[in-house]
């Protein structure tokens, strides 16, 4: 996984708010896939990258790839 990754995950009404922290990469893309997997039964998912440092281009390629269902996306920085 990415340097200091890691995942937060809080409801927020209906729907699952995950803050990505760190490093995002391959690894880390597939972690944040895996652990969506548990709430595929949920309104929403909600992915923040606020706090991501660094966005390795394969981790969005795997996570443009792996999603499945709408997702709503905050605070990506290009």
């Amino acid at each position: 996984m990415g340097a200091n990754f890691r995942i937060d995950v809080t409801r927020q009404n209906r729907s699952i708010l995950f803050k990505l922290h760190g490093d995002l990469n391959g690894s880390s893309a597939c972690e944040v896939l895996r652990r969506m997997e548990n709430y595929k039964g949920s309104a929403l998912i909600i992915l923040d990258f606020s706090r991501i440092r660094k966005c390795h281009p394969f981790g969005i390629d795997i996570l443009k790839k792996g999603i499945r269902k709408e997702v709503i996306i905050k605070g990506f920085r290009s």
